[in-house]
């Protein structure tokens, strides 16, 4: 059997109309769309977007379509040609779904192409018209499904051998910005959408070198293109990995301006994004559990190995850009002094292991309320941390001989390039080949375990120093200098909880476990009007918890469903929860230490080239 599908669009009503063309393999033919989409571990029920599904036979009858569940149908039809027409709802602006507007069309294939079940299918083509709305006049395509008959612009016919595949090629119509680049000998192009004032050539040389460092990782580049695709928007991020291609959200803000040559936070924030991604073309894409090499995308697919997936590549998207020489190591330090942070201030971590969180990820990390800091912790966040752990204590048990560096390559030899899916304890059985029984324990803690992690160690091996301490006021994320910061201001009252500007105070939305405002017995969704007498707003209310006095009962005024409540609570000092870090200074540090140092932060790129040079 072969399949057709013809979209056609209208952007008023921001709909994708499919027409599928096939041939009945079975009288009760049943069709159905995913639920989830590959990289994303949360139930969407993209089917939920079906507004209307009809069946035709070859002489145009209308066949009886019954609905068996939220995303099953089946069409009561003879042997011949079968027609199925349905619409789309397409407005979700994310890089998950399908939008389109007067600006721009996206789509991924899990929200648009229905597959017939217990059916042979040859091949999938998908033929793409052009928009006539005037605001479409010059608008193109970019994607990587394989064209089999297209236009300048990229409409016409395209055609891929399976449906995963056909769901793994997202694409992007719009008036777009682009530029390009060759990697490694393989071209890779950006395209930009959305209004901006971003200097793209700067982007496209700058992103080269830290793409080129994660090839050196691996060793290979196995794909024969790769295309970036980048929605601009007012403030947005987020990112989906797909085979050669990946699907981007970003802020005006985090492209650079033309004539600025320095790397702010938010550009940095853009090339972290990047990097990430197209880690992911090996980790992930390639390297990826058993069961989820054929996964099962109607209903969960629960493995405990997502830390290694996200945790590690969220390592490796920073660490990417401090090799490649893109920045500096205060401003790597500065980023992973946030996570720290960020790690810290959630007793999640006490009660959930990172294991456990990649097994929950569905109902738990996808679909966080306001107790997730206290009940969760993120298998990106703390994961990246664990992987910067297990990177140290390889080269620190091996006597530098080993790194997580060669664990990637062997992961990549022994099961991505063979299309070998990992087992739950693939990582550790290749790390302990590597320097001994030893490092068991090590997956035992902070793995599968919620023992603290011992960052100061860690961060000691390769001559960086820490430090925790209490936050300073709103916006404090920690932070990175080049050399050791003064003395930290001595421990004040704190509110523990983040709050959202009110009119008439301030709206509570998270409350740290055991914090003042938890204390008090407040509430998510409680508005705090008064400390101690004071009026609050989001501008002054961390200057008036500060000011107060330890170990003091102070009053609280608040509203709860319009209720007033008045709140003792006695004033303790806030918590230990703050990240700093800097580079230790070459003189305080042992020669081995040192050399470790170099060796970690080194371009594996340039080590590359050089070796091809000699």
């Amino acid at each position: 059997m072969n399949i057709l599908y013809r979209l056609g669009f209208h952007l008023a009503s921001k709909t994708i109309q499919v027409r599928m063309e096939l041939s009945a393999c079975r009288p009760a033919m049943r069709l159905t769309l995913p639920a989830w989409i590959p990289g994303s571990y949360m139930i969407r029920d993209f089917a939920r977007n079906i507004t209307s599904l009809k069946a035709y036979d070859a002489a145009d009858k209308q066949l009886s379509v019954t609905k068996l569940d939220k995303q099953n149908w089946q069409v009561d039809c003879t042997e011949g040609e079968l027609v199925i027409e349905y619409s789309i709802y397409a407005n979700d602006l994310s890089v998950r779904s399908a939008f389109i507007d007067s600006s721009l069309l996206f789509f991924n294939g899990t929200s648009l192409f229905l597959r017939p079940i217990e059916c042979d299918v040859e091949s999938y083509r998908v033929h793409i018209s052009r928009l006539q709305e005037s605001c479409c006049t010059n608008w193109k395509i970019a994607t990587t499904l394989p064209k089999i008959a297209t236009d300048s612009d990229g409409y016409g016919e395209y055609q891929v051998n399976s449906y995963e595949q056909l769901i793994d090629a997202p694409l992007i119509a719009a008036d777009y910005d682009s530029c390009e680049l060759t990697v490694a000998g393989v071209p890779h192009r950006m395209v930009f959408c959305g209004r901006h004032t971003g200097d793209l050539e700067r982007v496209g040389r700058d992103i080269t070198p830290i793409l080129e460092e994660h090839i050196a990782l691996f060793g290979e580049l196995p794909v024969q293109q790769y295309l970036f695709m980048t929605m601009v928007t007012g403030n947005g991020y987020g990112g989906l990995e797909h085979a050669d291609s990946t699907a981007l959200i970003c802020s005006r803000k985090e492209l650079p301006a033309y004539g600025n040559e320095s790397v702010s936070e938010d550009y940095q924030r853009y090339l972290g994004l990047c990097s990430h991604e197209y880690f992911h073309l090996w980790n992930v894409k390639r390297i990826k559990p058993s069961i989820m090499q054929e996964p099962d995308l109607g209903n969960e697919v629960y493995t405990p190995q997502l830390w290694s997936y996200e945790g590690i590549t969220s390592y490796y998207d920073e660490l990417a850009l401090l090799r490649s020489g893109s920045i500096e190591i205060v401003a790597y330090l500065k980023q992973i002094a946030k996570v720290v942070t960020r790690v810290t201030r959630g007793t999640g971590r006490e009660l959930q292991s990172i294991a456990e969180s990649s097994f929950d990820a569905w109902t738990k990390f996808y679909k966080q309320d306001e107790n997730a800091p206290n009940a969760i912790v993120s298998y990106y966040t703390k994961g990246s941390l664990v992987a910067f752990g297990l990177d140290m204590e390889l080269r620190q048990q091996s006597e530098d001989s080993f790194s997580l560096d060669d664990v990637m390559r062997r992961l990549w030899q022994e099961y991505g390039s063979k299309g070998r899916g990992t087992d739950d304890d693939s990582i550790e059985e290749i790390c302990i080949s590597l320097v001994g029984d030893g490092i068991a324990s090590f997956f035992d803690l902070y793995v599968r375990g919620t023992a603290e992690l011992p960052l100061e160690r860690w961060f000691a091996a390769v001559g960086i120093s820490s430090r925790i301490r209490p936050k300073s006021g709103d916006g404090d994320d920690g932070s990175a200098s080049a050399s050791q910061p003064d003395e930290a201001a001595e421990a004040k009252v704190s509110l523990d909880a983040v709050v959202a500007e009110h009119p008439a105070g301030v709206l509570l939305s998270v409350l740290y476990q055991d914090g003042l405002a938890q204390r008090a017995g407040l509430a998510a969704r409680d508005l705090l009007v008064a400390v101690d007498g004071y009026q609050v707003n989001k501008k002054n209310v961390d200057a008036i918890v500060s000011a107060l006095p330890l170990q003091q009962t102070v009053k609280l005024h608040a509203f709860r469903d319009g209720v007033m409540l008045e709140l003792d609570v006695v004033t303790e000092e806030t918590q230990l929860s703050t990240c700093d870090l800097w580079p230790t200074a070459e003189e305080q540090l042992s020669d081995e230490i040192r050399q470790r140092r170099q060796q970690w932060q080194a371009s594996l790129a340039a080590n590359m080239a050089g070796s091809l040079n000699d």
